[in-house]
């Protein structure tokens, strides 16, 4: 047998490796075994004191030897006692199970059907229906402007959610599902009035879902938070994959109800989107004539001064400095003047966007 498969026995059956370790199980020296490794070649009689070993220690496990000059390991490999009782006790399991289940399958079948038939008459007659309105919201890009990114962020903000977002425009709709979501939009959306098949009249929301039909009740606050939460567990938003789209999805216990809750939302959501932009459009348009106020006065006053030193000084042709003074003096009325014009210009863009009051969705 050659080193490389007594090495391959001795890894498998015992787990040496090193030369030290294959020495001492064959009760010899490392320098040995060193020279068995070097001619590849290991004598028959430290074979049979190995086949001797392995024969004692795994009864079930057979090596086969071949001629006088070496050994072969067979691929061959017979079942072990532990295994043949793992799958006798497999086998004892299943033939138990079938015995048990023929032995009760009268009552197994019996439970099964009548389990089936109540849990089929309570959906069927008892158990309340769910219809489930599905719309899709596009937020409406504003051109990329700064104030209708501020107008969404100032929304979030103000619904105490995304505080160190970055929305990149209305666009981007990373804003809108948890707005949707919050608890400030479900309280707005239960005093919204909805006709029901069920109460046969407009009733605000937080009635329905209270089940009452008084249409004047007074409400606790804690009626109307558990109003809210009914509300909140009513809605659900998501938004489609590498698109601004948005899906909402409004469940209730009829189908017109259903939708009618899904147009109110939106409708609250515009509402409120609508006036945080109105809002922001304003404050621009007051910072806006504010500043030009300033911009105009500061430039009134340069040019005045450009005046007065060109009346003061007529012969400056060979003075540098007279010179200078008077470039220094244009150029800040030229800056003015341009700072002058793009805030008009801002100005006029406001005021023709608050006419306009474009939808955000």
């Amino acid at each position: 047998m050659t080193f490389t498969e007594l090495q391959k026995i001795l890894e498998k059956k015992f787990g040496a490796i090193r030369l030290a370790d294959i020495a001492k199980e064959l009760d010899v020296t490392p320098q040995v075994v060193s020279n068995w490794k070097a001619r590849n070649q290991v004598p028959y009689k430290y074979l049979k004191a190995l086949r001797a070993k392995i024969e004692d220690i795994d009864k079930s496990s057979k090596v086969l030897y071949g001629n006088q000059d070496g050994v072969t390991n067979s691929d061959s490999k017979i079942l072990s006692d532990d295994s043949f009782s793992e799958i006798q006790s497999i086998i004892k399991n299943i033939s138990y199970f079938l015995k048990s289940f023929l032995k009760y399958k009268n009552v197994i079948l019996s439970i099964t059907f009548f389990c089936s038939l109540a849990s089929f008459i309570f959906f069927r007659f008892y158990a309340d229906p769910v219809y489930i309105s599905i719309s899709k919201i596009l937020p409406i890009s504003g051109g990329g402007d700064n104030g209708n990114g501020n107008a969404l962020m100032a929304v979030a903000k103000n619904f105490g959610v995304g505080g160190g977002a970055q929305a990149s425009g209305l666009s981007s709709a990373l804003m809108f599902p948890e707005i949707i979501k919050s608890r400030r939009l479900s309280r707005n959306l239960i005093e919204y009035e909805f006709i029901t098949e069920k109460h046969g009249k407009k009733l605000p929301l937080i009635n329905i879902l209270l089940g009452s039909k008084n249409d004047s009740a007074k409400w606790s606050e804690d009626q109307i938070k558990y109003a809210t939460f009914k509300a909140q567990k009513m809605i659900t938003v998501s938004q489609i994959k590498n698109s601004p789209l948005l899906v909402l999805s409004v469940s209730a216990f009829e189908k017109q109800l259903s939708a009618d809750i899904s147009d109110a939302i939106i409708e609250i959501l515009s509402k409120i989107a609508n006036k945080f932009k109105l809002s922001q459009i304003k404050e621009k348009k007051a910072y806006i004539s504010n500043r030009m106020i300033q911009v105009e006065s500061d430039l009134v006053g340069i040019e005045e001064n450009l005046k007065v030193f060109r009346e003061r000084n007529r012969k400056i042709i060979k003075s540098p400095t007279l010179l200078l003074e008077q470039e220094r003096l244009i150029r800040d009325v030229q800056v003015q003047t341009q700072m002058y014009i793009t805030l008009k210009t801002q100005y006029e863009m406001a005021q023709i966007e608050l006419v306009e009051r474009q939808n955000m969705l």
